[in-house]
């Protein structure tokens, strides 16, 4: 019928499927897969970041409680030293007790 016309009909075919193709493309990375797929190759990981503050909270938490256990040895040091600088009993090496002051 038209013998011209079927390399012109294909060509506006395959000109129509690559745009239909290239905007699904275009849309697929534009949305959240796409973002996603940004954050991924510019290397931002936010659930890191939440890890790393936790683990920044919690070694605050134990510098403060290392912090506590040092200020109560050094109490207790205080104590025993005044303790024994008043005669109270001496545990010698042997195992044995003793009183210097009495």
């Amino acid at each position: 019928m038209f013998p011209d016309l079927v390399p012109i009909a294909g060509m506006v075919t395959g000109v129509m499927i690559t745009g239909l193709v290239t905007w699904c493309f275009v849309s697929v990375f534009r949305g959240p897969v796409g973002q996603a797929l940004g954050r991924r190759i510019g290397g931002h990981h936010d659930h890191l970041e939440d890890d790393v503050l936790e683990l920044r909270d919690a070694v605050a938490g134990l510098a403060d409680d290392l912090r506590e256990t040092q200020e109560r040895l050094d109490f207790t040091e205080r104590m025993l030293s005044a303790g024994s600088d008043r005669g109270a009993p001496v545990i010698e090496e042997t195992g044995s007790t003793s009183t210097d002051g009495i």
